[in-house]
């Protein structure tokens, strides 16, 4: 427990008000609500594909860990700094951040979202290139 307790979570735990749930629910279980989600899911996915194969191509992706499978969510490895990243105006999070022991080698990896609109995504990539 204490070592479950001693992580550190990314984002706090605090819970949105019981009436923005009941009130987002509902406009997007209406008819509308459903198209929209379906469409935010289509565009999503696609800019997520072409982010990734972005960062791919431009060998941004820290493919080590990626060599018996393929980035699909929402967040990817980098091989970039956190802080070469900020400088950039880039959000991520170092991977040490996900652990109670710091280790070697994995100064200059980081997790970033790639669930971003694909042009923009790119412009902030621009001085890596």
């Amino acid at each position: 427990f204490i070592n479950e307790a001693a992580l550190r979570l990314m984002y706090a735990t605090n819970g949105i008000n019981s009436f923005a749930q009941v009130l987002v629910t509902r406009l997007l279980t209406s008819p509308e609500g459903f198209k929209a989600v379906k469409e935010f899911k289509e565009t999503t996915t696609e800019h997520i594909a072409a982010n990734i194969a972005f960062l791919n191509e431009k060998g941004l992706l820290a493919d080590s860990f990626y060599q018996e499978s393929k980035p699909l969510g929402i967040f990817v490895l980098v091989n970039q700094s956190p802080e070469a990243l900020f400088q950039q105006r880039i959000g991520s999070v170092g991977l040490d951040y996900f652990t109670l022991a710091p280790f070697k080698g994995m100064e200059n990896i980081s997790r970033i979202l790639v669930s971003f609109p694909h042009q923009k995504f790119v412009s902030f990539f621009q001085s890596f290139l």
